[in-house]
């Protein structure tokens, strides 16, 4: 089935909007019955995908792999070689807080006169890192996503913390050039220093966990003397409340995991500061593995003759494979 594609003309096409079209059939078969389906074409001026898997946030003591694929608009695999960039960025070391007006029209006051009476406010998109300028290369390399399905930064752990761009380049089917841009922050969960502006930092490290292991969190503030109230709720009550002081510093956060927390309990984090509040629970998941049970067949025969008796042989055992006693 052939259809003629029409844009809307409206639209500028330097922003290269994409278009669905909805397709719909109907066929009735030999009973008389009519079967209906619908399926979506997604349609654009260039016809390839880039897809990263890189997060908003990148621990780079953790993780320096990242998934890579191309495709068409409608998610199907389409090979494609081209090139991936990284830049850290110029930021602004000045700590800001978050409006709570719209920005202004009209600016009546200079720079310096504003940035005297409100040292903690933007005066004019300071703290956008889309507007921030590149800084450092650090990376660059060539893919080929017929042969790569993984994309490996080597040097990640060696990088500076702080907020950086990713630019991926490639040429679609028919010579269109197509861009991949993804922004992340990168950070360290051993460094004592913060590096980047923010006023509250908060971030899990691991949140599933077993008896005997870690649960870990990392909480950072470039403000300075921020105080920060930490509080563990188990069964829907306080057990435990801290006070962390953070003064252009990160702290690592580890809780030591014991059977009495099966069944989950929640992290608190929040403090003021140049007044705006700043929140943060997570949820620390304890599951009960002490209780799973792992139910195999070790003789089943599924072919049997009318008033045949059988017999079957069944292995119970607990998440570690040990014997365990069980009823049935």
């Amino acid at each position: 089935i052939d259809f003629k594609a029409i844009p809307d003309e409206t639209v500028n096409q330097n922003f290269e909007p994409t278009y669905s079209y909805t397709i719909y059939a109907d066929v009735v078969d030999i009973n008389g019955e009519t079967q209906s389906t619908t399926t979506y074409v997604y349609v654009s001026n260039k016809a390839l995908l880039i897809n990263i898997s890189i997060p908003e946030l990148v621990n780079k003591n953790a993780a320096d792999s990242f998934y890579l694929s191309t495709t068409n608009l409608n998610g199907e695999v389409e090979f494609a070689k081209g090139n991936i960039k990284v830049w850290q960025l110029k930021n602004t070391n000045q700590v800001f807080r978050s409006q709570l007006w719209a920005k202004a029209d009209k600016y009546l006051m200079t720079k310096e006169e504003y940035q005297k009476d409100f040292p903690f406010d933007e005066y004019k998109d300071e703290n956008n890192k889309f507007n921030w300028e590149k800084s450092t290369k650090v990376f660059d390399v060539n893919f080929n996503t017929e042969h790569q399905k993984i994309i490996r930064f080597g040097k990640l752990p060696e990088c500076n913390s702080g907020y950086y761009v990713l630019e991926a380049t490639s040429v679609d089917v028919f010579g269109n050039e197509v861009k991949e841009i993804k922004y992340f922050t990168l950070f360290g969960e051993n460094e004592k220093s913060f590096p980047l502006n923010d006023i509250s930092f908060f971030t899990k490290l691991k949140n599933v966990v077993e008896p005997g292991e870690k649960a870990s969190y990392l909480v950072g503030s470039a403000a300075k003397n921020a105080t920060v109230l930490y509080e563990i709720e188990h069964k829907g009550k306080i057990v435990s409340r801290n006070w962390i002081k953070l003064s252009g510093s990160q702290q690592k956060i580890e809780i030591p995991i014991t059977e009495e927390h099966r069944g989950n309990f929640v992290v608190h984090f929040s403090f003021v500061k140049h007044g705006r509040n700043f929140n943060f629970s997570d949820v620390v998941y304890v599951p009960y593995t002490n209780k799973m049970l792992d139910v195999k067949f070790e003789t089943f025969r599924n072919k049997l003759l009318p008033g045949q008796n059988e017999e079957w042989k069944i292995k119970i055992s607990d998440k570690k494979g040990d014997k365990v006693a069980a009823e049935m």
